[in-house]
């Protein structure tokens, strides 16, 4: 009998690493990176200019940053990227909500860790970089702010 059980088990093994030689995913070697991302000179009542989508388990994937916003001066933040940590707190399996009180916690600004995706992923962006241009004349710019739910 257990000359028979490892006959079988030889068998599935085979098959287990053939499945997983001819499903390989080419991008599989490739890396996600993570990318610490400063973002300074925030004025009082000046959001940071994110925008973000939040799983229901938690993951927090920025969407977009507003135009001249402080997020987007830092030129190192894109959609699609994962906050991971918001001022050495990790904020992965938090509601949005509290990502979002953390984020406008603290005054001048903020240090950020994002997961980013491959550089040379062949997997298209699953977001486009959506930027936010304010109204010029009708509403203040914390105002403009107030008005979007997710934005910081």
């Amino acid at each position: 009998i257990e000359e028979k059980i490892l006959e079988v088990s030889r068998a599935l093994n085979a098959i287990c690493q053939k499945t997983v030689h001819v499903t390989s995913d080419p991008s599989g070697g490739e890396l996600a990176c993570l990318e610490e991302v400063h973002i300074t000179s925030v004025k009082p009542g000046e959001g940071l200019g994110i925008y973000i989508q939040s799983t229901y388990d938690g993951l927090h994937v920025i969407t977009g940053t507003t135009e001249n916003s402080p997020a987007e001066k830092t030129q190192r933040i894109h959609a699609g990227d994962e906050v991971v940590q918001v001022n050495q707190q990790t904020v992965v399996g938090w509601q949005l909500k509290h990502l979002v009180e953390k984020l406008r916690a603290e005054s001048g600004g903020v240090v950020m860790v994002l997961k980013k995706r491959p550089a040379g992923s062949l997997a298209p962006a699953p977001l486009k970089n959506l930027r936010w241009r304010p109204p010029r004349a009708q509403l203040q710019a914390s105002d403009a702010v107030r008005s979007r739910k997710t934005s910081m």
